[in-house]
């Protein structure tokens, strides 16, 4: 019971357990759509939990929850709705916006879900995970179908003749492989296999950080979990052999980028952009305009070309939110990180994989709403 709510409801527990499977795996097959079908489908799902929520609180008992971790969220989705109401024209950045969707109710839904999350209990947990790693599984396969059709010239979705998964974008698909890679070690009795084939998964897509991601959660495997791990030597070892991989990717896979696409760039007009309004920021979705004022004043006009993130979260939060909104994340950030430091837990693999990726690439639907998930579920 959390929040006066209880988790037992088969409907409920039929809701939630669905989008962990089908989130990651819900598209429409037309260019663009992956995101706007994922953000649908989360909406859909997170109203309905939401009323479902709503029916069953029992009103005399009613007591409200909150652990520092859910305070400081809900704080920092204050300011960003502050950050909204000041810079954005309703419902831009309060309902939808952008490309991605991520608006002010995205995130405030997000806290709810975590809120939910804490009232599984351990048995409806591990069946959450069992759930997830199925979807990572499907996801892997995808990857590898997508591979070989590629090779063999048969006519799909791909992006530069790399698979892209169902989430829409090569680097994508491997930010959720990695964030998901811990639930299959803590999943199955025997997860070496699988590891291997998420990690060959996230080589033929060619993903830089999505392997630098797998790096750093392997690291955190085999120095911080606190139950006895039987591959050290094997982490030791894929460790090695990744630090090579991402070398040679550096140096012979160096692929061409256009000119709006130039990660230093970007990071550096999200800055001037943040000087411009360091306080409170662009608000939800704001980061558009804010870059299309950018790259005007440096006679680059983006004509027909959509800059939405600045390829690097705290950027994106600080553009968000300002740097009131940033320190409140950062908090956020921190305290998740000391409370899964303190436990040892497994989820720390991969929140570390989740800031690793996330300082390279944009931050999906699919990843904040497995990450909120994760870090939940340590209360249990």
């Amino acid at each position: 019971m959390i929040l006066g709510y209880d988790y037992n409801g088969s409907v409920s527990r039929f809701i939630f357990q669905s989008l962990i499977f089908f989130l990651p795996l819900f598209f429409w097959p037309s260019p663009l759509k992956f995101e706007l079908a994922k953000i649908s489908l989360f909406l859909t799902g997170g109203f309905l939990l939401v009323f479902l929520f709503l029916a069953k609180l029992k009103i005399k008992n009613f007591e409200i929850h909150f652990k520092n971790l859910d305070k400081i969220w809900f704080l920092w989705v204050g300011i960003l709705l502050l950050s909204t109401l000041i810079t954005q024209i309703f419902p831009y950045g309060f309902l939808a916006g952008g490309y991605r969707h991520q608006s002010v109710l995205f995130f405030f839904l997000l806290g709810l879900f975590g809120l939910i999350a804490k009232g599984l209990g351990t048995k409806n947990a591990k069946i959450v995970l069992k759930w997830a790693s199925a979807a990572i599984i499907i996801e892997t396969l995808i990857i590898y179908a997508q591979w070989l059709a590629i090779r063999f010239d048969f006519p799909i979705l791909s992006y530069n003749q790399r698979p892209i998964g169902t989430i829409g974008e090569p680097n994508a698909v491997t930010g959720f492989l990695a964030l998901g890679l811990p639930i299959l070690v803590v999943t199955f009795q025997q997860p070496l296999i699988s590891v291997i084939a998420v990690i060959i998964a996230i080589l033929l897509t060619g993903s830089k950080a999505g392997l630098l991601a797998i790096l750093a959660e392997l690291i955190v495997f085999g120095f911080f979990w606190k139950r006895k791990f039987p591959y050290k030597k094997f982490i030791l070892i894929t460790s090695l052999f990744l630090i090579v991989i991402i070398g040679i990717f550096g140096v012979y896979f160096e692929r061409g980028e256009s000119r709006f696409e130039n990660r230093w760039l970007i990071w550096d007009l999200g800055i001037r952009a943040i000087q411009e309004k360091p306080i409170l920021g662009y608000g939800a979705e704001g980061i558009i305009s804010a870059y299309d004022k950018q790259f005007s004043l440096i006679d680059r006009p983006l004509f027909g070309v959509v800059v939405d993130r600045s390829h690097n979260l705290f950027l994106d939060i600080t553009l968000f939110s300002g740097i009131i909104g940033l320190v409140v994340f950062g908090l956020w950030l921190w305290r998740a990180s000391q409370k899964l430091l303190k436990k040892r837990s497994w989820v720390l693999a991969s929140l570390t994989g989740f800031l690793i990726f996330s300082f390279f690439q944009p931050i999906g639907v699919t990843h904040w709403f497995y990450l909120i998930i994760l870090v939940s579920l340590t209360d249990i």
